[in-house]
């Protein structure tokens, strides 16, 4: 009888430590592309937010194409190990006209914040459809997926098509691992930008790794704005491959509102510890590596090991040399074969 109970409490045991799994159409969503599935993908979310169980699955099938409007996913929840497990097809308004936001975060499609122990990964794809934004020259384009306020957060494995940033990580993020991932066209992964009006705005310990860029109009990029306070740091860019990417490397202290011009300010966000390793690929453009730091807070403790652009469309390289560009950088070096050459870094 004592064998029977203590059997049955381990049977309870072990089915209570399986995630939790909650598929988007369990909550009404249609996935034929056409169909407005927010408020299904927001119902599926609360389910899984508020259930009381030790990991939680919000599921995104394959095979299906999921119409979404801006959406904020808030991590404040009781499960504290979550997963979006995204096989799917994610598809943005296609005309501006269209986009229905009343959120904080509108210029984001796809926002995560507020979470401590976040996975985005599967085998499914964001598609922006920004082409059209682009055509009318918005000066504020949509963001894919935007990390926010966030520590502990892998994605892996997801295709971002035509977003203005495939992926973008903000103010408060920390410990964010980024690998696996096919980005373009676009504007690439960014950090930033921090430190607009003037606030303290930090982001640290970041990777991204053995992702693929294809005619994005930057690779990885760190911005923040002129004036601001806090640091980008400790962040890692390794094994990437670009394909007629504009600008592969950016790092750009002088952020400033688009047609405006701006003073010169004695404050910026500091960005230091940044390491490039093993980045190749082929850039369309004159300038394959853009840092351009700040002269009162310049950019310390950047390092470069083993980098190759070459200038070249659709991996057929052409004759032309990139040149790189770079401003006021201290206790930095490059390490290996650096092309093209960073002349403000020394051996």
């Amino acid at each position: 009888m004592l064998f029977l109970i203590s059997f049955f409490q381990l049977v309870l045991l072990v089915q209570s430590l399986e995630p939790f799994v909650y598929d988007v159409n369990f909550a009404g969503a249609i996935g034929d592309g056409e169909s407005d599935d927010t408020e299904a993908f927001k119902n599926a979310w609360y389910v899984v937010c508020s259930s009381y169980v030790s990991s939680g699955i919000f599921r995104v099938p394959h095979g299906q194409k999921f119409l979404l409007q801006p959406l904020t996913f808030n991590g404040e929840c009781r499960s504290k190990n979550i997963t979006f497990q995204i096989d799917g097809i994610l598809i943005a308004p296609s005309d501006p006209s269209s986009w229905k936001c009343k959120d904080t975060n509108c210029n984001n499609w796809i926002t995560f914040q507020h979470f401590d122990g976040l996975i985005i990964q599967g085998t499914g794809s964001l598609h922006g459809q920004g082409r059209k934004w682009w055509q009318m020259g918005c000066i504020q384009n949509k963001v894919g997926f935007a990390i926010l306020d966030s520590k502990n957060v892998h994605i892996s494995g997801l295709t971002s098509v035509d977003s203005d940033d495939c992926i973008e990580i903000g103010d408060g993020s920390k410990y964010i691992n980024i690998n696996r991932i096919f980005c373009g066209p676009g504007r690439g992964i960014s950090i930033g930008s921090l430190g607009k009006n003037g606030r303290k705005e930090t982001v640290e310990y970041v990777t991204i790794s053995r992702a693929n860029f294809y005619t994005t109009e930057n690779g990885v990029r760190i911005k923040t704005w002129q004036g601001g306070h806090g640091y980008a740091r400790h962040i890692r860019f390794e094994r990437l491959s670009f394909n007629r990417v504009t600008r592969p490397i950016i790092i750009d202290q002088y952020g400033c509102p688009p047609h405006q011009r701006c003073n010169n300010h004695s404050t910026a966000v500091e960005i230091s510890n940044i390491l490039y390793n093993d980045l190749r690929g082929t850039t369309n453009s004159e300038i394959a590596v853009e840092i351009s730091c700040s002269e009162s807070v310049p950019c310390k403790n950047i390092r470069m090991k083993d980098i190759q652009l070459n200038y070249g469309i659709n991996g057929e390289i052409y004759y032309g040399h990139p040149k790189s560009h770079c401003s006021n950088v201290v206790q930095s070096w490059d390490e290996g074969n650096v092309y093209p050459n960073v002349p403000c870094l020394t051996n």
